[in-house]
């Protein structure tokens, strides 16, 4: 494994978008595969998606995706990624940008 707790990709979009271009806050592995099918995930986010899978397979805990152009994005990100969950953008003083990704186990299980 990578020894990283988690991994934060800035890019130029607001995270993973939905098919109808609404952020999608919080996903898991076994989700990205109906992402795709749907048309929804295409080019440099598929890219990132298949990269963000292949890493928490890895046992890097969480992925947090989000636009590294928004004023604020590297912290934001670092803040997202050191809240543990990364469910609770308020609890980690971030405005909640972006999309977070976990291991489908750690989603099932609550975490």
């Amino acid at each position: 494994g990578f020894g990283a707790d988690a991994l934060l990709f800035l890019t130029d979009v607001d995270g993973v978008l939905d098919a109808e271009g609404r952020c999608i806050p919080r996903l898991d592995t076994a989700e990205i595969s109906g992402l795709i099918r749907s048309g929804a995930v295409t080019g440099g986010m598929l890219a990132k998606l298949n990269a963000v899978a292949e890493a928490l397979a890895q046992g890097i805990g969480h992925v947090h995706i989000a636009n590294g152009r928004r004023n604020g994005a590297l912290e934001n990100g670092i803040l997202m990624c050191a809240a543990q969950s990364g469910a609770n953008p308020a609890v980690a003083g971030g405005d909640g940008q972006g999309t977070t990704v976990f291991a489908s186990h750690e989603v099932s299980s609550g975490r």
